[in-house]
């Protein structure tokens, strides 16, 4: 269950340059507004997960602008 939480911190490390430091704060701010979001809606830790997973997509898009070649 803590891979995507790990792969969202690998992400951030590698893409400190391209989302520079108000980018970095902005992702850590929606991961944080994701967790209690399902802790004071009562919902599963799976959902986060996916949640999470999901974010993490997008931060791959985001960081390597969409240049994956996918065969």
């Amino acid at each position: 269950m803590a891979l995507p939480l790990i792969f969202f911190v690998v992400l951030l490390w590698l893409g400190r340059e391209e989302l520079g430091l108000k980018g970095s704060g902005l992702c850590l701010l929606i991961c944080a507004a994701l967790l209690l979001g399902c802790v004071f809606l009562n919902i599963s830790a799976y959902v986060f997960i996916a949640l999470l997973a999901l974010f993490d997509v997008v931060l791959i898009l985001v960081i390597f602008g969409g240049n994956i070649q996918i065969r």
